[in-house]
């Protein structure tokens, strides 16, 4: 039997935002800010990118659209209080000097749907295992599509061992380490943080790990494991699955770790991959 088809309203639960970038020197600036190869994004193409900062660590996370040859769109998370979205707001005037392009922020509504037929903005199924597509100014959903919460996203994104802003994402961490590798370009041009990601692909690991977790019982995202290991980061009731951040040398499939102050322990399932296969 087929899934059926789910949506979510995401501006309310997630506060998704879009911004939009467009002018002749739009695509060079991007090229030279982001770690992803700008210059060869084609229109219609799409794809995860970040804004490092000199260590090679997170300034801003998104999803970046080529709308035209001089056209970009960008969604991500905007976060409590909109404050990942002004980060990013501010990175962009920054970076921006005597650049002929005009930066917008339009506010349309925006619902995403999972497992419906190829849209423009389809972002494949990394993000939740299963493809899913953001609809802008979308009219209502259909009657026979089933309306999905954030706790089922949220187990189907830990599923998929997929970072998210302000859980794994954050000012300390980088790409790399949080199996980000398809938001990383090989081969690129300079941009802000790439020595750091470089001299990490020769070193052969990060010195963090993003992996999946099966929990034995409860526990709560933020808590610390036993003996330093690092600290769980995202955590699903639905499934008992877990995400956490660790030490390299504790991210080995079967390990177990142990979760501070309480009976629970987790058994590495996955580990995030930090270089393209």
């Amino acid at each position: 039997m087929q899934d059926p088809i789910h949506y979510f309203e995401p501006n309310q639960a997630l506060s998704w935002r879009q911004a939009r970038l467009e002018g002749p020197d739009a695509r060079d600036f991007l090229n030279r800010i982001t770690s992803v190869d700008v210059k060869n994004l084609a229109v219609a193409q799409g794809t995860p990118a970040c804004i490092l900062d000199a260590q090679g660590r997170f300034r801003a996370y998104f999803w970046l659209w080529c709308l035209g040859q001089n056209e970009f769109l960008f969604e991500m998370e905007g976060g409590p209080e909109d404050r990942l979205f002004k980060e990013f707001l501010g990175v962009i005037d920054q970076f921006t000097f005597a650049e002929k392009m005009k930066l917008t922020t339009p506010t349309p509504r925006g619902l995403w749907v999972f497992g419906s037929p190829a849209e423009p903005l389809n972002h494949g199924s990394r993000d939740y295992g299963r493809p899913w597509t953001t609809l802008w100014d979308a009219p209502a959903p259909a009657s026979d599509w089933v309306r999905a919460d954030l706790d089922l996203l949220e187990s189907w994104r830990i599923a998929a061992l997929r970072p998210r802003p302000g859980f794994e994402i954050d000012a300390q961490s980088n790409p790399l380490e949080l199996g980000l590798i398809d938001a990383v370009a090989d081969q690129k041009g300079c941009y802000p943080g790439q020595e750091i990601i470089e001299k990490i692909v020769a070193i052969g690991a990060p010195a963090r790990r993003l992996v999946q977790l099966q929990l034995s019982g409860p526990a709560q995202a933020g808590t610390e494991l036993a003996d330093g290991a690092g600290k769980l980061t995202s955590v699903s009731l639905k499934t008992g699955l877990a995400l956490a951040l660790v030490r390299k040398t504790q991210a080995q499939e079967g390990k177990q770790l142990q979760i501070l102050g309480t009976t629970t322990s987790g058994t590495v399932l996955k580990v995030a991959p930090y270089a393209k296969s």
